[in-house]
């Protein structure tokens, strides 16, 4: 084989071509580590871009934060760039061994372009990357507070910004004239609750502060809530006021526990008299002697936080008959002449009585029901029972109080009420309901006394009102 012989031409374009590629790597190896476009990744509690090669966080009070990686020795700066408000802005960078902090301008998302140089000023190419920035710890505090009602007042909560740095929080207010603040001051986050606000009907305007102690800057903001209602307010409309013989009778629910306390204030022919029981967190029965007479009361029901409310009611007496009339769901014919019939309820006579049907071919069933119509619009607060005066063997055993102002439409307000069908001696039996404005009531008997039996039957009915 004979060498190949090379002209003085051929080395020297050999030797350019070798030349060009040296210097082609050099450059491409300028951009250490590789640039790569860059994506805004969003966390909970700290917001980064994060490019290839270095880490970008969105901190709080307006700053943007880089955190550079190693970079190459043949790297000896890098250039930023972005706009802001239309311009646009660069930011040299000569050090790698700390983060970079941009502080901008406006809560908004900014675009950013890094470019790194050699000594000879050889550019790499761009890494671009995007961002939020944050507001202010304190204007962030304030923008992300929950507000929430709460037992006689309001619950302020700030969220914890992550920082060690200790805020001053206000809540301003004014009540019945007067002004008032409460102030907390802590790191991190705070709960900050307005209580004493007893009237839930009304809105209070709130004045809030949160004071950067370090910067000396406040975030602020206008907001308007009701409290929450006072527990004690949930054992009103449990609260019956009913004659029992000679005496009066307030009696409640108390089913939360919740302490209260109770004064009454009442008539006696003409002479005021007054009863108290109080801080009690049961169910209670307060008595008290009327002479069997219908008289105005006064209750005045207190809570634990010292905020009363004043209801007028009556302590009524029986009501007369001679306006009522009276309905059933069926009538029996064959019980004698003064029996049998809807009107042998409400004929003040308890040697009568009132049956549903037994003796046809198809007798209804269970549930039963007898109406009144008092003839007029009546404040109901109790009504009473007496049981077939020669019959202990059938009658019932539940039954529900309905009330109606059409006699068409009926709304219950007493359930699953027990009868004692074979009591002896026959006796009333009264059964109070908080005091409601009604026309129609309705007794819905749903359960016999014997479960073979499908009639019922009852001597008498009454009710006590005004």
């Amino acid at each position: 084989m004979k060498a190949l012989k090379l002209n003085d031409s051929t080395l020297l374009l050999l030797l350019i071509l070798m030349i060009f590629s040296i210097a082609s790597c050099k450059e491409e190896a300028l951009i250490f580590p590789p640039m790569q476009q860059g994506e805004v990744v969003v966390a909970e509690t700290r917001p980064t871009a994060r490019p290839s090669n270095l880490t970008v966080i969105a901190a709080f009070n307006k700053q943007i934060e880089i955190y550079w990686p190693q970079i190459s020795d043949r790297v000896s700066r890098a250039m930023i760039t972005y706009r802001e408000a239309g311009q646009l802005k660069s930011l040299r960078v000569d050090s790698f061994d700390v983060e970079t902090v941009i502080p901008v301008e406006e809560i908004a998302t900014y675009s950013f372009d890094v470019v790194y140089y050699t000594e000879d000023n050889t550019a790499s190419k761009a890494t671009s990357f995007q961002v939020q920035s944050r507001p202010f710890e304190s204007d962030f505090k304030v923008q992300q507070m929950i507000v929430s009602e709460i037992e006689g007042g309001v619950r302020f909560v700030f969220p914890d910004t992550e920082t060690d740095k200790e805020f001053t929080y206000t809540i301003g207010y004014s009540l019945d004239g007067e002004q008032h603040a409460v102030e907390s001051r802590g790191r991190g986050g705070a709960t900050v609750e307005v209580n004493g606000l007893l009237d839930e009907t009304v809105a209070v305007d709130f004045t809030i502060q949160v004071i950067d102690n370090e910067l000396d800057r406040v975030g602020s903001a206008m907001k308007s809530s009701k409290p929450g209602a006072l527990q004690f307010k949930r054992l009103l409309p449990s609260f019956k006021y009913f004659l029992r013989g000679q005496t009066g009778n307030v009696q409640w629910t108390n089913d939360i526990q919740e302490p209260i306390s109770v004064k009454i204030d009442y008539v006696v022919n003409g002479e005021a008299r007054s009863t108290t029981l109080s801080n009690t967190d049961r169910s209670e029965l307060i008595s008290f002697n009327v002479a069997g007479q219908m008289t105005p009361v006064t209750a005045t029901i207190t809570g634990k936080e010292g905020y009363a409310i004043v209801i007028e009611e009556v302590i009524a007496t029986e009501m007369p008959k001679n306006e009522w009339t009276a309905q059933v769901s069926s009538v029996e014919t064959q019980e004698g002449a003064a029996n049998g019939k809807a009107i042998s309820l409400i004929d003040d006579n308890i040697n009568s009585f009132w049956h549903s049907t037994w003796s046809s071919g198809s007798n209804p069933v269970f549930p039963h029901w007898f109406s009144i119509d008092f003839g007029s619009e009546k404040v109901l607060s109790q009504i009473g029972m007496i049981r077939r005066h020669n019959n202990t063997g059938g009658g019932f055993r539940t039954f529900h109080i309905e009330v109606s102002n059409n006699g068409n439409d009926w709304v219950s307000v007493a359930q699953n009420l027990t009868f004692i069908s074979d009591d002896n001696p026959a006796t009333w039996q009264d059964y109070a309901i908080v005091p409601v404005k009604t026309r129609f009531v309705r007794i819905m008997i749903v359960e016999p006394r014997v479960s073979t039996v499908t009639s019922t039957h009852l001597a008498e009915f009454r009710a006590f009102g005004y």
